[in-house]
């Protein structure tokens, strides 16, 4: 049986799919800002970050890290198990999914971005011209990657602050 949607629930529907498209909106637009920061002190601090994971992990086989990714994964999902509420329990998940996919698609596209410099200065190559240097530093990919793997409780951290503080002034007013 086909029911009839009411003018008020597709009045709803429509509100939300345009906070949906805002949202993305907005989450666009911070990724672009994003990319601005990555030329100044952001980037500096994500290839330290980097330099240092390469320097730690460089003369250990690659087995060995593998394993040891998977055990910070499985450590920093069951931080969430310590939660009591079942409500933080699906945020901490959440957040954990969203940044590392996030970070699973920023490596996606870092792979897509050196299979075609290397088409292009393959190309310019042929042709003789000078492409440039179109590289990106390992240590800034490791670094950020690496920050957005592990950043999960912290970001969880403040977001609980950021619902605490928004319910608290919501309970003064």
């Amino acid at each position: 049986m086909v029911e009839e949607l009411k003018p008020k629930e597709i009045l709803e529907g429509l509100a939300a799919l345009f906070i949906f498209i805002g949202i993305i909106i907005l989450v666009g637009v911070g990724l672009y800002y994003l990319g601005h920061l990555l030329n100044g002190p952001t980037s500096t601090l994500f290839t330290i970050i980097g330099n240092i994971v390469i320097n730690v992990f460089k003369n250990i086989p690659l087995i060995f890290i593998v394993i040891l990714i998977a055990f910070m994964a499985a450590g920093i999902l069951l931080i969430g198990t310590l939660l009591k509420d079942e409500l933080d329990q699906t945020l901490y998940l959440s957040t954990t999914l969203a940044f590392w996919i996030f970070d699973l698609i920023i490596l996606f596209l870092v792979g897509l971005y050196i299979m075609s410099t290397s088409t292009t200065t393959y190309i310019a190559t042929v042709l003789g011209t000078n492409p440039g240097d179109t590289s990106i530093p390992t240590s800034l990919i490791v670094g950020a990657t690496f920050t957005l793997f592990i950043a999960p409780p912290f970001a969880f951290i403040i977001i609980k602050g950021i619902i605490s503080l928004i319910k608290h002034i919501k309970k003064d007013v």
